[in-house]
């Protein structure tokens, strides 16, 4: 219980809540019974607690008590002083109010006897006064149609509004009097005529807003529908907006745009809203919600025709990203004032949209027309056509993510898009140029699509990775690239292959001496594919060994291209087929000497198809045995790229199938007299002594 609620009890002024005797707060307590119910339920311990508590509150009490009768004491000399310092005010105030009620008698007494003297002249004065006021009254309302004439005259259209307030009433309730009933019907003209200049000049294009507005208050004041004034002022003004934004011309840049669209419209639109707000508001108390739809119709549709002005007038495409969003920064200063934050916003959206459309679209028709050009280059230059403007683009847009946050996810998905265009562009290149294509899709999968949307990630937290589904996309590109690439030079090898052998001499009448124009086009053929396929790469993607690769096949090999099959080969001869078979069709990956593999073999094998479709002389037979040599020392007769790292095994298929052709041109051959190993190696060498 707080201390002054227990003097408030004590003093009698609030009593207690409970009647338990027990309770030591209560005005009933008795304290035998305390004592006794305590001595009886508390053990030593708990009574010389309660002992000390109460000890201490009695002290605390005393202290308190004491305070508070000092305290009263203090306000009780305090009263005394006070009151002994009137006692001493009191005299001199007396003399004071006898002073002043002898003035006041005299002057009641001056007052009375001005009464009595001048009393009848001041009500003949009160009279002639009276009289004088309605003279003038009368005199006002008989020059009241002149006045209004002069009004018309001169323009002074709100003179004559105010005017007209103030007597028509009159004129109205005592139009049955002769007098007022003509000047009523003269001023009544004179009024319509007014009323009929006021509603043309609201509309006039020649005017300033503020006039117009003005104008619109005196039509409401002289009674009309303020909605159907307010809805005719706003028609008016948006037509005034709309014909000077459709009459003039447009600058090229897109702040000087924005400039002239102020001067245009923007500023009276503005001052528009302004006076709107504060003059013709107001003036509705019952229907304001209908008075300000009004208004908000009309700044849409200010808001719309200005968008669709600077929309047709400037191609933001064109623009830096810095001057997009200068140009961002000062629309929405100039319109912030005409638009709705809504309206705002999804301008803002949609300009994003468009602008970054533009801009991925430029970047993607540059690198297109890059690669389209420049297609013969080195894969990591055609790479960096790719990434680099991209990553260009993200870091010039990164200072504006933090107030045009979604333009970062549109960036995001516009990259996407153009990335997906970018590998369809890829998978319909013809011809030997889309291996170039394939290294490219390569890069991109293996790390440098992650880089952008790494980059991205940094701009921007919570932006969904893209990277995945892209690298997927760029990888597959990337095999259908190769592939694309592999059945283009394949196509062309045996159209070529076609050509050289339907003038393949399978009957000549004397020895070779040389290989066949077949065999030395085809192997100049893939040499150049070797060379245009190491162009593509940089020394790091084929590291290996510089020194040159001997012939695969001497007198210690297994093949001797004779073209007889032995019966001891048959169980060696059995294992390269069913061996080599696994390697006919091999699964290429983008490793310079694995694509160049991939054509020897199909080239070859095309040889053996040829082979197998014709029937041979000796002579013949003989031509077909020096080919087949040739081509097996086809890995030193190209360019060494990358062919160090070709296993022997996959050389020795590709022996293996020339063989074949061996055995398959001996098996057609009537009267095969094979040229042993000895006299191939002099005619290859021979050979390689001229063309070296």
């Amino acid at each position: 219980m707080s201390t002054n609620r227990r003097l408030r009890q004590y003093y009698g002024l609030e009593t207690s809540e409970t009647n338990n005797e027990t309770d030591i707060d209560s005005p009933n307590f008795n304290s035998d019974k305390y004592f006794a119910e305590n001595t009886k339920n508390e053990s030593i311990h708990n009574i010389i607690a309660t002992q000390n508590q109460i000890i201490s509150e009695i002290r605390t009490y005393e202290n308190e008590l004491q305070t508070i009768v000092y305290g009263n004491y203090q306000k009780f000399l305090h009263a005394n002083d006070a009151v002994s310092e009137f006692k001493e005010q009191i005299v001199d105030l007396r003399a004071q109010v006898d002073h002043l009620k002898e003035h006041f008698t005299e002057m009641q007494k001056k007052n009375n006897e001005i009464e009595t003297k001048y009393g009848k002249t001041k009500e003949e004065v009160v009279s002639l006064t009276g009289i004088s006021r309605l003279l003038e009254r009368v005199k006002f309302i008989m020059n009241l149609p002149k006045e209004l004439k002069n009004c018309l005259k001169t323009g002074n259209y709100k003179k004559a509004v105010n005017i007209w307030l103030k007597v028509e009433k009159i004129l109205t309730n005592n139009s049955n009097i002769p007098s007022f009933q003509g000047i009523h019907s003269t001023c009544t003209e004179i009024m319509e005529k007014i009323k009929s200049e006021i509603s043309s000049h609201m509309v006039n294009t020649d005017i300033s807003v503020s006039e117009s507005i003005e104008y619109a208050i005196l039509q409401v004041r002289l009674g009309y529908s303020l909605q159907l004034i307010c809805s005719s002022l706003a028609f008016h003004e948006y037509l005034i907006i709309d014909n000077r934004l459709e009459d003039d011309s447009k600058p090229a840049g897109p702040i000087e745009l924005l400039e002239q669209v102020d001067q245009l419209a923007i500023h009276n639109a503005t001052e528009f809203v302004s006076l709107f707000k504060e003059k013709l508001i107001p003036l509705e108390n019952e229907n304001s919600e209908k008075i300000s739809k009004v208004l908000s119709d009309f700044t849409s549709n200010t808001f719309e025709r200005v968008c669709k002005f600077v929309s047709s007038g400037v191609n933001l495409t064109n623009l830096s990203v810095d001057d997009f969003f200068s140009y961002l920064n000062k629309f929405d200063t100039l319109l912030t004032p005409i638009a709705t934050s809504k309206q705002l916003s999804d301008y803002t959206h949609n300009v994003i949209v468009k602008y970054i459309e533009g801009v991925t679209e430029k970047i993607y028709q540059t690198t297109v027309e890059f690669l389209n050009t420049n297609i013969k280059s080195n894969a990591d230059d055609l790479s960096k056509s790719v990434t680099e403007p991209i990553l260009n683009l993200i870091s010039q847009f990164a200072p504006y993510s933090a107030n045009y946050g979604e333009c970062v996810m549109t960036l995001a998905i516009q990259i996407q898009l153009s990335l997906i265009k970018l590998f369809e562009v890829f998978r319909s290149t013809p011809g030997d140029d889309v291996l170039a294509l394939s290294k490219v899709a390569q890069r991109l999968s293996e790390g440098e699509i992650k880089g952008i949307y790494s980059r991205i990630s940094d701009i921007e937290q919570g932006i969904p990775s893209l990277s995945d589904e892209l690298t997927v996309a760029a990888k597959r590109t990337s095999e259908q690239c190769l592939l694309a690439f592999i059945t283009a030079a394949r196509q062309q090898i045996d159209l070529q292959l076609i050509k050289d052998m339907s003038d393949y001499n399978s009957y000549p009448e004397e020895e070779p001496i040389s290989p066949s124009q077949a065999a030395i086009n085809l192997m100049t053929t893939l040499k150049d594919y070797s060379q245009r396929v190491a162009a593509l790469f940089n020394p790091a993607d084929y590291a290996g060994t510089s020194s040159p690769r001997k012939t695969v096949v001497s007198s210690s090999n297994v093949a001797t291209f004779n073209g007889v099959r032995d019966a001891s080969d048959i169980s060696q001869m059995f294992h390269q087929a069913t061996f080599g078979r696994l390697f006919l069709n091999p699964k290429i990956s983008m490793d310079p000497a694995e694509i160049i593999f991939s054509l020897i073999i199909y080239s070859v094998k095309s040889f053996l198809e040829f082979v197998r479709n014709m029937t041979y002389s000796k002579y013949g037979f003989h031509q077909v045995q020096v080919d087949c040599f040739c081509l097996s020392n086809i890995f030193q007769f190209v360019d060494k790229v990358g062919f160090e790292r070709i296993d022997s095994e996959r050389t020795g298929i590709v022996t293996f199938v020339l063989e074949e052709a061996a055995y398959s041109a001996g098996d057609r051959t009537y009267d095969r007299d094979p040229l042993q190993l000895t006299a191939l190696h002099s005619i290859w060498d021979v050979y390689m002594e001229k063309h070296q």
